[in-house]
């Protein structure tokens, strides 16, 4: 357990976590991107899509997620993302 809180310590102060993440939300997926870091996922590589009260999950394998809080992402992309991911 020491050495998994020291890991997490490290990945915490790392320069991915101190920058913001971009997430656009269209008809053909989500991509998310970072200074010039870019990431684009399909709607059918979704997995599973947990909707709670105050955030979203977007499983795109059994142990990663996009995390997104909904006040942050608007009803409209909130919308789209329920609608498109029904069913998973």
């Amino acid at each position: 357990p020491l050495m998994l809180m020291q890991k997490a310590n490290r990945q915490l102060h790392s320069d991915a976590f101190l920058r913001p993440l971009h997430y656009d939300i269209t008809d053909e997926g989500i991509t998310v991107s970072q200074k010039q870091n870019k990431q684009s996922v399909s709607w059918d590589e979704i997995r599973k899509t947990v909707v709670l009260k105050k955030a979203m999950f977007i499983y795109t394998s059994p142990t990663s997620a996009f995390i997104l809080p909904k006040e942050q992402c608007g009803d409209e992309a909130y919308n789209l993302i329920a609608k498109k991911s029904k069913g998973r």
